[in-house]
């Protein structure tokens, strides 16, 4: 193989985009994921690694939604195969800080050689002024041909030869162009360079003017290095020269442009076919062909990947031409089947007439999930698709995606009793994937006929916690450190195997429909995980002291002080204060040690720092930050937006919902908690100034107001007071700001 057959890759840039975004300023907290609805790479090998499917979900993944419609064509895929194809495909995220790396490695070799600004081994272009969108425009090869190139002429001719030291200056101004496409190219060789750096020097001026998108010059450059006998690089050219018209195809912008490269592709292409001294060259110019094709007749190309990625054995599916077939199903939905498939499954209101008919005429499993997913309890088409529904076998990969919508059409015609068997049937599956499991826990949720089974859907396993910070997603066994004294290390369930919390259909119920007696009995239920039984028992004794309910607080009380000892002097002085005036002062003094305490259940992680710990950032229920609606004014719920995802359970009477409601009303004018608190805590100030735990008490109301989202002027009295009447006080020690 000749040099320039094995450096040739130092122009192979990507073409394929790989858009950035930026995040949004400030802290992004962890949340905890239950339903695998995105096809992260992450979550998506334990959904498929069994022989079944799962619950197909639109929100999947243009990959994971080929996994799940070739399985439903009764075409397997390995365990390996499906992990494989789940990962993100055709980016070189993993390998190009490696080959940026050889790259700035091999400069070393060059004795003071400039240093570098991240700009110049940038390789992504931005695209149209935007500097949160970009493609890589240099690829990974590039800058490792480079640096092999440098060491062979460092090789030849001695790192301090000035000829070197130019031609490493040449290569330099070519990676500017990378990510600068108007960057000027590199200099012409000086008269009196060697033969070896002019030679390299018009390589180098036509690869600053590919990546420059100059593709006419490009291609003009690279022709004549074609005719040059003498260039080392002259063998490769003719490729090169086809390969800049493929770019051109890609990145033509109306379909005279288009045309005119594909044009120009194909006379390039021919020469290289034609020639029988390129025929090295032919399997590139394949692959280039399928690149033409794919954007020059993108139907053409759809159908042609369909068949052919089918038919592809089950261990070996190339992953570059499913991403090229997802992405042609969301530019043309109608090109193939599968890419009907994936608008039916995205669209259902708009695609309904057409996903029927594809299902009526095919019988096909794809067409008959889409067809359920398009259909309502109310639909005309109901009793068919569940007759249907009815004969998919357990051992079918649609079984888990056609009982899920089964369930949710039979409870929508009320037949409930049918859909908790089957509910209860799915579940007896072992090798049904967690998140499938937890969405049937979550039909059970909503079927349940008493608290005990409330109580026993309603822990979901966690998948994985969500941390938009750190790689996008963790498993929950290797949760790493939020700050540097380890946020979530306290939390000795994350650790397990199969950590189980709630998810927002449970947390939604217990806010909008129970009661503090209802919500008290869920927490005492010894079917949730302990760690869920504490919180519950916290929400329903701040729910209890905020609305003085001094028999529930105090029955309630007794139970946490085991999951908080050091608060168990304070706790039972609440529950023994006969006077109103004492006992709310006492409440108030709690909760502002409490900042994880919250009168409204949270799914998932929640307060994600020990619940008696201020931490950095919240959410804390009582900053004033809208809670449950997006409202300021409503705690647990708003009376007239009730959560859609909440229904009535059937077990709840209607004292028990009146009570609910007439909570939750109570509750709003604590809407401004962190002020009513401050405000409770300076009203006992003033008339009990020789209580011992005033001091702490304004310490804690100025810690609680000082940063709240509405003004308030409560930071600053109980700072002035604290100040003024106990300045020797640790706790005015501890104050130092209001502000």
């Amino acid at each position: 193989m000749t040099l320039a057959r094995a450096l040739a890759p130092l122009l192979l840039a990507a073409l394929a985009a790989a858009g950035g975004t930026a995040l949004a300023s400030g802290p992004v907290l962890p949340s905890m994921v239950f339903v695998s609805q995105g096809g992260f790479a992450t979550d998506a090998p334990p959904a498929y690694a069994a022989d079944r499917l799962g619950v197909v979900m639109a929100g999947f993944n243009g990959r994971r939604l080929f996994i799940a419609y070739r399985r439903l064509m009764g075409r397997p895929l390995t365990a390996a195969m499906m992990a494989e194809l789940a990962k993100p495909c055709c980016e070189f995220s993993d390998t190009l800080p490696g080959a940026v790396g050889a790259w700035t490695d091999a400069r070393k070799a060059v004795p003071d050689a400039p240093p570098l600004k991240y700009s110049d081994t940038d390789p992504h272009r931005i695209v149209d002024g935007d500097p949160y969108v970009y493609v890589l425009n240099c690829a990974p090869d590039a800058f490792r041909t480079a640096a092999a190139v440098l060491a062979d002429r460092v090789a030849r001719h001695g790192a301090d030869a000035p000829a070197v030291r130019d031609w490493l200056a040449g290569q330099d101004q070519v990676f500017r162009v990378c990510s600068t496409t108007d960057a000027a190219p590199p200099a012409d060789a000086p008269p009196d360079a060697p033969a070896w750096l002019r030679a390299d020097r018009v390589y180098q001026q036509a690869a600053a003017a590919l990546y420059g998108r100059r593709y006419g010059d490009a291609a003009a450059r690279f022709t004549a290095i074609a005719a040059d006998a003498a260039s080392p690089w002259n063998e490769s050219a003719p490729y090169l020269v086809a390969r800049i018209h493929a770019r051109a195809v890609a990145d033509a912008t109306d379909a005279r442009k288009r045309m005119e490269a594909v044009e120009a592709y194909r006379a390039a292409a021919k020469r290289v076919l034609d020639d029988p001294t390129l025929a090295d060259w032919r399997p590139d110019i394949g692959r280039l062909d399928a690149l033409v094709a794919y954007h020059a007749e993108p139907q053409a190309r759809a159908r042609a990947l369909e068949t052919m990625l089918l038919a592809a054995p089950e261990d070996a599916v190339p992953a570059v031409e499913v991403e090229d077939l997802v992405t042609l199903a969301r530019r043309h939905p109608n090109a193939s089947d599968f890419t009907a498939w994936v608008a039916a499954l995205r669209n259902p209101a708009e695609t309904r007439d057409d996903t029927l008919a594809r299902w009526r005429a095919t019988g096909g499993a794809p067409w008959l999930v889409a067809a359920l997913m398009a259909t309502g309890a109310s639909d005309p088409t109901v009793d068919e698709l569940l007759a249907a529904a009815a004969t998919v076998e357990p051992n079918s990969s649609a079984y888990a995606s056609v009982a899920w919508h089964r369930v949710r059409l039979l409870i929508g015609i009320r037949a409930l009793d049918e859909a908790r068997a089957e509910v209860e049937r799915v579940l007896t599956l072992p090798d049904l994937d967690p998140s499938s499991r937890n969405q049937f826990r979550a039909h059970g949720l909503a079927l349940a006929r008493s608290l005990e089974e409330f109580a026993a859907y309603a822990p979901r396993r966690a998948l994985f916690v969500y941390y938009p910070s750190d790689e996008w997603m963790t498993p929950p066994s290797g949760v790493p450190e939020m700050e540097p004294d380890d946020t979530l290390a306290w939390r000795a369930e994350l650790k397990a195997p199969e950590p189980h919390y709630l998810d927002t259909d449970t947390a939604s119920v217990a806010n909008t429909h129970l009661p503090i007696r209802r919500l008290a009995e869920l927490a005492r239920t010894g079917t949730l995980p302990a760690h869920v039984r504490r919180d519950l028992t916290l929400a329903a004794w701040t729910r209890a002291a905020l609305l003085d309910d001094a028999k529930a607080a105090r029955g309630l009380g007794a139970e946490i002080k085991a999951y908080f000892p050091a608060l168990a002097g304070d706790l039972d002085a609440h529950a023994q204060a006969r006077d109103g005036a004492r006992r709310r002062f006492l409440a108030a003094f709690i909760l502002l040690k409490l900042p994880g305490a919250s009168p409204q259940v949270e799914p998932g992680i929640g307060y994600f720092y020990e619940r008696d710990r201020i931490g950095a950032y919240g959410p804390r229920w009582w900053e004033g930050a809208s809670i449950g609606e997006g409202r300021k004014d409503c705690i647990l719920r708003c009376r007239d937006a009730a959560p859609a995802d909440a229904p009535r359970p059937s077990f709840l009477t209607d004292a028990d919902v009146k009570a609910a409601e007439a909570e939750a009303k109570a509750l709003e004018r604590h809407a401004d908690a962190s002020g009513t608190l401050g405000r409770t805590v300076l009203d006992w100030a003033r008339a009990n100034p020789g209580d011992p735990r005033v001091p702490e008490a304004l310490h804690l109301a100025v810690r609680a107001t000082r940063f709240v989202h509405t003004p308030t002027d409560v930071s600053r009295r109980a700072f002035q007071l604290l100040h003024r009447r106990y300045a020797t006080s640790p706790w005015a020690a501890k104050t130092p700001f209001w502000y």
